[in-house]
């Protein structure tokens, strides 16, 4: 009889912790979201207010923002905010690279940085 007693506790020890794990992942799912959401939101504030141009800090607050809100609605199984995010991060993405790219002018077919002043000019004659 003690061992079917020491059996039940375990399972439901286990039960608990198994209880507790959803429960933690559904909160995290639920932080995540509210911080994808605020980085958005904040991003899109200070690019409309005119704080902010669209450069690197807005797209990486939009691809952040999306890549979490797209963990929290697959964690929900919200498939259509799902899809939005995926495009949402995606459109980020290439936006923030032709962003960075667009700051770091190279040289076509070389790949060396662009010469800023006659100095630097040496670089491309090797």
């Amino acid at each position: 009889m003690d061992h079917l007693r020491q059996g039940i506790q375990r399972h439901c020890l286990a039960s608990n912790l198994e209880d507790l794990k959803g429960a933690m992942v559904a909160i995290l799912a639920e932080l995540i979201g509210w911080i994808g959401a605020l980085a958005i939101l904040a991003g899109y504030a200070a690019f409309s207010l005119g704080w902010i141009a669209n450069g690197p800090i807005f797209q990486a607050s939009n691809l952040f923002g999306s890549a979490a809100l797209l963990l929290n609605a697959y964690h929900h199984g919200a498939w259509p905010s799902v899809v939005l995010n995926v495009a949402w991060a995606a459109i980020s993405s290439i936006a923030l690279y032709r962003v960075l790219k667009v700051r770091r002018p190279t040289v076509p077919l070389t790949g060396l940085p662009v010469p800023r002043n006659k100095a630097d000019s040496s670089i491309l004659e090797d």
